[in-house]
């Protein structure tokens, strides 16, 4: 077996210590932490720059999705595998790669500082290094997926600007049928017979998240919502709210007679909308 598929160098390295480390760098790369990580940089951060990461994280997640189910690469063996929550997933290439360099890269563009270039660095290698100790991904797997988010890198760099200026331009209509044609197209695009099942979440997730922002009165979308210590505790509110309550809605709506899917695909986008519909009411709660 060659060395792009071979992981049995990885057991010899195995230390306690050392698995609870990559562990905490693969908890990075997860949807929990992205629904975490995205309403806190919309909040407290930067918002116009968070619509930006999100729309371009969930491409860049919606075309790793597509290709891993295109090629068809299977994992490595399951004898390896300290992560099991990759279930019936595959291969290449790697997701946690591939985002972690879209997510991490886009995150040091919007901070400019060699600070923030060099905790992505960090971010990127520790992400990387876990799928590859954790034995859920061989070196081809990681280096596809680091290859295809840096170029994806590239290009959001080199083209972001342009596109919002584009999108701005264009009246709400249209840019919410762009949102939703998705949910529609990758069923009878996608190479799997069984179609991208969850993976329409994401798009759902980001139409909800415009359609919030669109409802939501933001009299300066340059600055964050909430600041201070206040605004961390108010938003650290919020995050329950979207993780114990928001997250409920689906089994509620099953109950009323609604399919499992369509239950769910609601349910992601109703989460969207809450974080930038917030944006007025947690800044309401600050004020009072």
């Amino acid at each position: 077996m060659s060395l792009w598929h071979d992981l049995s160098w990885v057991l010899p390295l195995r230390h306690p210590a050392l698995t609870w480390i990559f562990e905490a760098f693969t908890l990075a790369g997860y949807p929990l932490f992205y629904l975490a990580l995205l309403p806190l940089a919309y909040w407290l951060w930067k918002p116009r720059e968070s619509h930006q990461l999100v729309a371009f994280l969930i491409l860049s997640a919606l075309l790793n999705s597509f290709l891993k189910d295109f090629f068809d690469d299977p994992r490595p063996d399951v004898t390896f595998a300290l992560d099991g929550r990759v279930g019936g997933s595959y291969g290449f290439p790697s997701g946690h790669a591939q985002l972690a360099v879209v997510t991490w890269g886009a995150l040091a563009i919007f901070a400019g500082t060699r600070a923030a270039k060099l905790g992505a660095a960090v971010m990127i290698v520790g992400i990387c290094l876990s799928r590859l100790y954790l034995g859920v991904h061989d070196i081809e797997d990681v280096v596809g997926g680091l290859a295809l988010g840096g170029l994806s890198l590239l290009l959001f760099a080199r083209y972001r600007e342009a596109l919002i200026a584009q999108w701005e331009r264009l009246p709400w209509l249209p840019q919410g049928a762009v949102l939703l044609a998705p949910l529609g197209l990758l069923p009878l695009l996608w190479p799997e017979p069984d179609g991208p099942g969850g993976v329409l979440g994401l798009s759902a997730y980001l139409f909800g998240w415009w359609l919030g922002h669109r409802l939501a009165r933001n009299d300066n979308p340059a600055q964050p919502t909430l600041g201070g210590i206040s605004g961390w505790l108010i938003a650290a509110g919020a995050l329950a709210v979207l993780f114990l309550g928001l997250s409920q809605i689906s089994t509620g709506l099953e109950a009323l007679g609604l399919g499992e899917g369509l239950s769910a695909l609601l349910e992601i986008t109703v989460m969207g909308a809450y974080v930038t519909a917030l944006a007025g009411g947690g800044r309401w709660l600050q004020r009072h």
